[in-house]
């Protein structure tokens, strides 16, 4: 059986400018544990990059797996262009992925940079370590993957959200590699109401870390509360190592984040 590329219909936005491998009659997938630092979404591979399929008698149960050449992408700061770097690519049967943990996964492999997803620029954000009131979530540091949602219900990518908790204050948290001066703050809240759980926050407040005390910052404008775009909250200069956004939520829903970055 040869492996194939396969693309997805016209009409399917969220597929274009990617494909997926075939072989017979089982689609493959890239999986965390097979590829460099354990991230796929970040991969690209050309349409034309030839494949090679290996028995693995030890991996999975017995599976065929595929091998190719590709490109890991990287955001870089004040630039639209992506810093490449080569790698190579493997690819196990569809049916086969989440035995190994939980890790990440793609389906749909971006042949075109404009579908790809790659790691963020090194900010502020990007290089904290990211908590929440909900310990031990997987999808926290979707709030510094620098993914531009196209609206607040957009689901194509990982958001963060307390559903299904209604009327509590919640909190999430950035802790700096180091101390940094911060000056403002932008939230883009995941919103998927009316059919869904989700609806932007009652009210939200920031706090600086002093020493081991938590400040209210001084903003010079209101906290804008809206969806479908970034919340910008300005407020003075502040010298810490630590920026927590507090969260009271609707008395009827939960609240979600899509992005969250500071500078």
């Amino acid at each position: 059986m040869e492996t194939e590329k396969v693309v997805a219909h016209e009409s399917v936005n969220d597929d274009k400018g990617k494909f997926t491998f075939q072989r017979g009659p089982l689609v493959y997938c890239l999986e965390g544990p097979d590829n460099k630092d354990r991230i796929v979404q970040n991969i690209m591979v050309s349409k034309d990059a030839p494949v090679e399929e290996t028995f693995q008698a030890s991996l999975l149960n017995d599976v065929n797996i595929i091998k190719t050449n590709g490109l890991s992408t990287k955001k870089q700061l004040n630039s639209e262009e992506l810093i490449k770097t080569e790698q190579e690519v493997t690819a196990i049967p569809y049916y086969a992925w989440a035995n190994r943990g939980a890790s990440d996964m793609m389906v749909w492999v971006p042949y075109e940079a404009s579908a790809s997803k790659p790691q963020p620029a090194p900010t502020i954000a990007s290089t904290s370590k990211v908590s929440s009131s909900l310990p031990n979530v997987r999808t926290i540091n979707s709030l510094v993957d620098q993914y531009d949602p196209v609206d607040s219900k957009d689901s194509n990518y990982p958001y963060f959200h307390w559903w299904p908790k209604k009327n509590t204050v919640e909190f999430v948290q950035l802790d700096f590699d180091k101390e940094h001066t911060v000056s403002e703050s932008k939230v883009y809240w995941y919103d998927d109401s009316p059919w869904g759980g989700c609806t932007v926050p009652a009210a939200y407040t920031l706090y600086y870390k002093k020493g081991e005390e938590w400040l209210p910052v001084s903003n010079t404008g209101a906290y804008e509360i809206v969806k479908d775009k970034y919340n910008v909250v300005k407020f003075k200069p502040v010298k810490t190592t630590a920026l927590k956004m507090e969260v009271q939520l609707p008395a009827n829903a939960a609240t979600g984040i899509h992005e969250w970055a500071v500078q």
